[in-house]
């Protein structure tokens, strides 16, 4: 699939972002980070990334461009930095994807040695100093944009927050700077440092303790900084935007955002899928059983290899429900174990989960897949079991307490395996009961504090037998999973529909949206 060509005058775009898919993976922003860059090249929008250049890829190291970003630290007691740190600027990513890496320079400790922990997990740099990493990078990312001719730069989650504080400081000064959109994909990660590392920093006591300042119970706030000085904040779906705004999921923000609402500066954008990676026409991720809308012989042919592969009974009237999920408290093992425990006990189901996080819930599913052999297998995540369950599963399983958007529901979607979701954020505007999925309540407790666990297990149970009871109906399955496979998911959509308008109420430079048509007789989406 070729890109296609890019006026040199077409709007310029920057994704700051601590992750992107083939460079670093922790979670569902390296989807959103490649996916909307690679669909806005794609319609005619001039976009790269910026990201900090992780010790982990010494092996296949992009390439130096010989410029170099010095940026003054430890201004402790003094209106002059005692230190100097150094970044140096790297090349790399492709025609699509293009990307630039800032690469901290140290015969000391790297700020992003992120070497990977003993559940195979992955993180951005080491936890003790990980507040100075994204700090020092945040003050090397805006000189970099401002020696840049950028229109937008869309920062990406708390480790992008300080950027938007040092391009309000260069406003402020009469220099010109591009607009600023700030990406909310999850409230509840804020990055909360002592005040003091503001001082380290350098940053103006006026930015902290203001009435936009980044001030929270005392400590600095990254995401807080984001939210308040950039010209518009967007959330990865409507509904989480409505969430974040109370009490209950605004994580101890939702005055700020509330504030922002009556502004008209929050909207919300569920995120989307690249097509022609989830394609289940296309033999890809070395998946050989294709499939369309109007031939599931396939998905039965790779769910019967893949019932093979991990020694589980072949049996084609046994549906299979797949979770593709970090093992975390969001995202609702506290109850699922149980739900899942009670339908194998008493259902002729299968069970496949993949996934790393916390050793609790590892433990957990080890232990239910040594009680029910033939029904529930347990697996560490990697790309390649990800695509073969979401393209050969009957059943998608994501039961999370909070989801802003969610990713893999359209993955799962696209490839005809059905949606079963907990009622949070962007699941809620994504699958539609009865449609294109099935959905479940999570309840909550009666004053307000959290959730009844038991009483959600019960809803996710009664969901998954329901799932059950969908499968014997074959004309009925067949049915929603078109509809699922027949959406319009995708990033190319997105933007068409939504992210060219929040483009436009920026305001400034014109063309989003009108680049495309310069351009689309150089290849095709």
């Amino acid at each position: 699939m070729s890109a296609r060509r890019v006026r040199a005058s077409a709007p310029r775009v920057l994704m700051v972002s601590p992750e992107q898919t083939g460079v670093l993976q922790t979670g569902g922003l390296s989807h959103a980070t490649a996916g909307l860059t690679e669909s806005l090249n794609r319609e005619g929008v001039r976009t790269e990334v910026l990201m900090p250049f992780f010790l982990e890829m010494q092996a296949n190291k992009p390439t130096a461009t010989g410029e170099t970003i010095n940026v003054g630290l430890d201004f402790r007691g003094s209106d002059f930095p005692h230190k100097t740190s150094v970044f140096t600027v790297h090349r790399g990513g492709s025609e699509t994807n293009p990307t630039t890496f800032l690469r901290h320079e140290t015969a000391q400790q790297n700020y992003f040695d992120n070497r990977t922990n003993g559940n195979g997990a992955k993180f951005y740099a080491p936890e003790a100093h990980i507040g100075e990493s994204f700090g020092a990078f945040a003050k090397a990312a805006a000189e970099y944009i401002l020696t840049r001719n950028f229109d937008v730069v869309i920062l990406n989650d708390w480790t992008t927050g300080l950027i938007a504080v040092h391009l309000e400081e260069a406003r402020r000064a009469g220099v010109k700077v591009p607009k600023v959109v700030f990406a909310i994909h999850n409230i509840a990660y804020q990055g909360l440092f002592p005040k003091s590392l503001a001082d380290f920093l350098g940053l103006s006591e006026r930015h902290f303790n203001a009435a936009r300042g980044y001030e929270f119970w005392g400590q600095m706030n990254f995401l807080k900084a984001g939210l308040q000085y950039a010209d518009m904040i967007y959330t990865v779906s409507k509904q989480y935007a409505k969430e974040i705004a109370t009490e209950r999921f605004g994580a101890g923000l939702d005055g700020v955002i509330r504030q922002k609402m009556t502004e008209g500066r929050v909207t919300g954008i569920l995120n989307g899928i690249l097509d022609h990676e989830w394609d289940p026409k296309r033999t890809k991720r070395g998946l050989v059983h294709r499939f369309s809308m109007n031939d599931f012989s396939g998905k039965a042919l790779g769910k019967a290899d893949m019932q093979a592969e991990l020694g589980l009974p072949v049996r084609g009237q046994s549906p299979i429900f797949i979770l593709t999920s970090r093992l975390a408290e969001q995202k609702g093992f506290e109850y699922l174990v149980d739900a899942i425990h009670k339908t194998a006990a008493q259902a002729d189901a299968q069970w496949i989960i993949i996934g790393n996080g916390d050793a609790k819930y590892v433990d957990s599913l080890k232990s239910l897949e040594a009680q029910f052999p033939d029904r529930v297998r347990y697996r560490a995540f990697t790309n390649h079991l990800e695509a073969q369950l979401t393209r050969y599963g009957d059943f998608f399983v994501n039961g999370a307490w909070f989801e802003p958007s969610g990713l893999n529901q359209f993955f799962a979607l696209k490839n005809g395996t059905i949606p079963v979701v907990s009622e949070a954020g962007g699941l809620a505007d994504s699958v539609k009961p009865g449609v294109n999925g099935l959905r479940f309540p999570i309840i909550p407790k009666a004053d307000g504090t959290g959730y009844e666990v038991d009483a959600t297990s019960e809803s996710a149970r009664r969901a998954f037998q329901e799932a059950i009871d969908l499968y014997q109906d074959a004309e009925r399955l067949e049915q929603m999973r078109r509809v699922g496979m027949s959406e319009n998911n995708s990033w190319t959509g997105r933007i068409r529909a939504e992210f060219f308008d929040l483009f436009k109420r920026l305001g400034g430079r014109q063309g989003f949206g009108a680049a495309k048509k310069c351009v689309s007789a150089h290849g095709s989406n």
